[in-house]
């Protein structure tokens, strides 16, 4: 607005939005002639988080999801929190960022992001949950100790699932190792191919002591949950009666 008096009044409220930079020109005049001015309006922004507060990640599955921020200038996005084993956080430098990983547990996980720039910050709680199956196993070991020759032994292992979502059981097997022969470490499995959530059953581990001497072999437990096969260690040592 020209005042009348040599100056003018550059004035408003910038609306919502409208963040930028802006080229303008001012051009004086009298009687004499006039003159001409480039002038560059810079209508600084607020950051706000854009993108939703909450995202479900499955286990075992890599996912992405982008959070997104408005602003002028452009804001940068940082974060907080502890992100679940796999999982990690990417700042884009475009008012953008990137959660994205494979998650390797289950779990809800609170989060919060940060977007800023000159004009100020926001914050956004976020939540990130992930889900899918998870398997407990107890004991992850199994030491059938000092065995008198001839000798069947045999203990138990649970298998549960501490997940938010079915178990698939492809396959329990016994991969033998240093002094065991197919005899010496069976087992007989009371699991079903599918454990809901929650549930748990029961695998027994047999060992006959029919050699003499230390023997190891591995149970192997084949399922879509991380870090299949899951593994349970075994071990025996034989000796002759008497000993």
């Amino acid at each position: 607005m020209d005042n009348g008096n040599g100056t003018a009044t550059l004035a408003g409220t910038p609306v919502a939005g409208s963040g930028n930079v802006y080229p303008l020109a001012f051009t004086v005049t009298n009687t004499l002639g006039s003159a001409l001015q480039s002038f560059m309006l810079t209508v600084n922004q607020a950051p706000a988080i854009t993108s939703a507060s909450s995202v479900n990640f499955p286990v075992s599955v890599f996912s992405s999801f982008t959070v997104t921020a408005t602003g002028f200038p452009t804001p940068s996005i940082s974060d907080s929190g502890t992100l679940p084993s796999g999982v990690t956080f990417t700042g884009n430098g475009n008012g953008t960022a990137t959660l994205s990983g494979t998650p390797a547990n289950v779990g809800t996980f609170n989060i919060s992001f940060t977007a800023s720039n000159v004009a100020g910050a926001t914050t956004q709680n976020f939540t990130l949950t992930t889900s899918g199956p998870q398997v407990s196993i107890s004991p992850t070991s199994i030491n059938f100790g000092t065995v008198t020759f001839l000798s069947l032994l045999w203990k138990n292992v649970t298998i549960t699932n501490v997940g938010t979502a079915s178990l698939q059981i492809g396959k329990i097997a016994v991969a033998l190792g240093p002094g065991a022969d197919k005899d010496d470490y069976t087992l007989l499995n009371f699991c079903k191919s599918t454990l809901s959530p929650g549930k748990s059953c029961v695998v027994t581990v047999f060992f006959l002591a029919d050699d003499l001497g230390s023997s190891s072999a591995t149970l192997n437990v084949f399922d879509n949950a991380p870090a299949s096969p899951q593994q349970v260690s075994l071990s025996a040592n034989v000796v002759k009666r008497g000993h």
